[in-house]
């Protein structure tokens, strides 16, 4: 399986059908152009002997021949430039990329560096030690995370990555909680803002893993992208086959044309780049991809810029269970 997924990516490969197309289109080229000499060649030797109609028949055929090979290679020539434009905006995507990563790993990385020095120059005090150990805590864990979405993000991306071996009965109320818990880092007073509706009674059978990855890359984007103290509503609904999760904001929202570009590795809404706001893309890319691989979906919703966005996630349920 393996094999053919790895041969299916090269026969898909940008430059592998670049080449290969041109190879197809010079054949085409040089067999039509000897096929028409010898047609002239022919009519021209038996010219005295042929019906002028004939003759006119072999010539409107081989001018037949001739745009249709020309509408291939002009058709060849367009879907050439579509694929080198994918190519070149996924490039760009890849340098916006590493520039965000630079900028994210710069922040933490500057910051644990100001406390070494600090602490190599100066005798603190022990609560003043224990706050910069504290402070120092919370920027690697923030490395960490940025390196494992983006490991994470690499692995999905070529379907090596199952989150089925790890798969247990979960209660979602506390998922919920943990992963609210996991953007304190964001904003201290995170606890205070988040408005949830759960029973306590849902449970799920997934990776613990796979479910702090899917609800906290939302609710740590709800928390990025929205004024300070605003509130994030999570709701939770449960039906015979699914249980629906909604986490609703009041920030900055997301505009029509980037409803189904932000789930994509690398993307990025054109508000947060204008904005200048932190972040890789590689959020909801995880997002979307994990959903998938416990058989759910994932969708957003948003009036527009300014009305906020509202995220869904649904993922499948078959029948009650009990821890």
């Amino acid at each position: 399986m393996s094999f053919l997924r790895s041969t299916f990516k090269v026969i898909l490969h940008p430059i592998f059908i670049f080449v290969t197309s041109q190879m197809v289109w010079i054949s085409i080229a040089i067999l039509w152009v000897h096929w028409f000499v010898n047609a002239r060649e022919v009519i021209e030797v038996m010219r005295s002997s042929l019906p002028l109609a004939i003759e006119s028949h072999i010539t409107i055929t081989a001018l037949v021949v001739g745009c249709i090979l020309l509408g291939m290679l002009l058709v060849g020539s367009i879907w050439i430039f579509v694929v080198s434009q994918r190519q070149t905006v996924s490039l760009r995507q890849q340098q916006a990329f590493v520039s965000s990563v630079t900028h994210e790993l710069r922040s933490p990385l500057a910051s644990l560096k100001l406390m070494i020095e600090t602490a190599e120059t100066r005798r603190l005090s022990h609560d003043l030690q224990a706050q910069m150990l504290s402070m120092a805590k919370i920027d690697i864990e923030r490395l960490l995370r940025l390196v494992n979405q983006v490991l994470l993000s690499s692995r999905l991306d070529r379907g090596v990555e199952d989150f089925s071996k790890t798969a247990e009965i979960l209660n979602l109320k506390t998922i919920l909680i943990q992963s609210t818990e996991r953007a304190a880092w964001l904003d201290p007073s995170i606890q205070e803002r988040v408005e949830m509706k759960c029973d306590d009674d849902i449970f799920v059978h997934a990776s613990i893993n796979a479910l702090i990855l899917i609800f906290g890359n939302i609710i740590e984007n709800a928390v990025k992208y929205s004024p300070a103290g605003t509130p994030i509503k999570i709701s939770v609904e449960k039906n015979q086959t699914s249980i629906r999760t909604t986490i609703t904001d009041q920030g900055f929202g997301i505009r029509s044309q980037d409803m189904k570009r932000i789930f994509r590795l690398f993307q990025r809404g054109n508000i947060a780049i204008s904005k200048a706001l932190p972040g890789t893309g590689v959020g909801l890319f995880l997002v979307k991809s994990v959903t998938k691989i416990l058989g759910g979906k994932v969708e957003v919703s948003s009036l527009g810029e300014g009305f906020g966005s509202s995220f869904l996630v649904e993922i499948p349920w078959k029948g009650p269970l009990h821890e």
